[in-house]
């Protein structure tokens, strides 16, 4: 069964569509990431695993599209109460 994430690559028309996917999936295992690491666990392979992911962030944020979708998502919070 595929993931989520391959389900919205597959349905992706173009490179930039499937960029933003990517660069969703790789923000959220970057946050997961950080927060292991900040807790004091991962150790060398969690960090070795944050710092590849970071380059291929931002290499998918040099597509044009990219870091404008990931921004105005970021834009978009409901208000907790």
């Amino acid at each position: 069964m595929k993931t989520l994430t391959e389900t919205l690559q597959d349905i992706a028309t173009t490179t930039r569509d499937r960029a933003i996917v990517r660069a969703r999936f790789v923000q959220k295992e970057i946050s997961i990431l950080r927060e292991r690491l900040g807790e004091g666990r991962g150790g060398e392979q969690s960090a070795a695993l944050l710092a590849s992911y970071d380059r291929e962030l931002t290499r998918l944020c040099q597509i044009p599209g990219v870091l404008s979708a990931l921004l105005a998502e970021m834009a978009i919070v409901e208000p907790t109460e």
